[in-house]
């Protein structure tokens, strides 16, 4: 597989959180060769890889990746264009949970630090300098990634489609095909190509900024 490293390291966990530390590299199991940071997921049978991986890292539970029941073409042109036409930052409304302050956690006060004359510091509580004490906010600054696109009607994180069409784009494909339209608290499976499979859970209940209408092959 061409770009081997490069299209693994888009997959992998780059974060901090300990319990996540399994995902920081690809890993061997049963024949194929997973990578994920918790969201998202990619295995790619053994055979196709050039590398050899810790067949005792990743998770001890691995979910279940659907069985294939559908063909919609994923032009790769189409969800770059797509995702290049939502602006890098935007400011959109918002309302309900998602309307609470980010700063304060929605609690309306936060915590404030002085040094007095003396170099002593003191900690006190004062109203939000973000959302003036409400715990609300009207409006939220969204970078791209945090948007999501509709597929078919179901919401995906726009910043995990990037990652598929970067990883496309790694190893040479024009196309993929989505094999099973997310359902529920089923992920949605998206055959790169033989032997190279990915899952990507939906957002429920996110408004979509942009949406592609797929057809079945």
């Amino acid at each position: 597989m061409q770009n081997e490293k490069l299209f693994f390291s888009r997959f992998v966990y780059n974060g901090e959180f300990i319990n996540r530390a399994c995902l920081k590299e690809p890993f061997e199991r049963n024949g194929f060769i997973y990578a994920s940071d918790a969201r998202i997921m990619v295995r790619v049978e053994k055979c196709l890889c050039e590398d050899s991986y810790n067949h005792q890292g990743g998770p001890e539970k691995l979910p279940s990746f659907p069985a294939p029941e559908s063909n919609y073409k994923l032009d790769l042109k189409e969800l770059i264009e797509v995702l290049k036409s939502i602006p890098q930052y935007e400011t959109v409304a918002v309302s309900g949970k998602e309307a609470e302050c980010d700063e304060c956690e929605g609690r309306g006060e936060v915590e404030w630090t002085y040094e007095d004359s003396n170099g002593e510091e003191h900690f006190d509580y004062f109203d939000c300098p973000i959302c003036d004490g409400k715990g609300k906010v009207k409006t939220k600054e969204y970078e791209r990634e945090e948007r999501a696109i509709a597929i078919n009607g179901t919401s995906f994180n726009a910043g995990l489609l990037q990652t598929i069409a970067e990883a496309m784009n790694d190893i040479g494909l024009s196309y993929s095909v989505i094999a099973y339209q997310a359902k529920d608290s089923r992920p949605m499976l998206i055959q790169l190509k033989k032997g190279i499979d990915v899952i990507i859970m939906p957002c429920i209940g996110v408004e979509p900024c942009r949406e592609l209408h797929l057809k079945q092959e």
